[in-house]
């Protein structure tokens, strides 16, 4: 029966010796202000990539949303211990994917055509990955996920006030949320954060 037992037993559950079960979150070294800043800063661009709230509005030249991606890079560098994200088979299946994507862009026939969806794989690695390496911590995973709900509420708000009817459905007038498919996806992935 023990045999039975050890080996339908999820890994950290065996009990051996020398294996302690890896904690979800570990402790932090940096201050606490330090890293509240960093987390902060990556709220805040979350907000920004969630709401879209700057694709309506008259400062939308300025890039805000690629100038804080590039703050919040230079942060995770001066960090250090990249080895952390690193250590999830997820990160470098993620890693894999985009590191195939990239060399088959230039094998592509229609290269102009595939650079947007090369940069979106690009872009979308970048924000996980940051917030794999600078989120350490519940409260942290607690504050991102509010200012994504915040983000989702404010899309359904701009919705109500610039909203446009396209074929019957709701979408934003402007930005990449004028497409009803994914202004729909949006709100419906933010429910859950509620």
């Amino acid at each position: 029966m023990n045999a039975i037992t050890a080996r339908n037993s999820a890994p950290w559950q065996t009990s051996s010796a020398g294996k302690q079960p890896a904690q979800a979150f570990e402790p932090e070294p940096q201050s606490a202000g330090q890293r509240s800043a960093i987390v902060t800063l990556l709220g805040v661009y979350i907000f920004l990539l969630s709401s879209r709230t700057l694709d309506i509005s008259r400062v939308a030249v300025l890039h805000i949303p690629m100038i804080l991606l590039g703050l919040l890079v230079i942060a995770t560098l001066v960090k250090g211990d990249l080895k952390y994200a690193l250590r999830s088979k997820i990160t470098l299946w993620f890693l894999a994917l985009n590191v195939w994507v990239c060399v088959c862009f230039p094998f592509s026939r229609w290269r102009g055509g595939s650079l947007p969806s090369v940069v979106n794989s690009l872009e979308s690695f970048c924000v996980y990955f940051l917030i794999v390496q600078l989120v350490r911590t519940g409260k942290d995973w607690q504050r991102v996920a509010r200012t994504y709900a915040l983000g989702v509420l404010a899309a359904a708000l701009l919705s109500m006030i610039f909203g446009q009817s396209v074929d019957g459905r709701v979408a934003v007038m402007a930005g990449s949320l004028a497409d009803p498919n994914e202004f729909a996806l949006r709100l419906v992935l933010g429910l859950p954060f509620w």
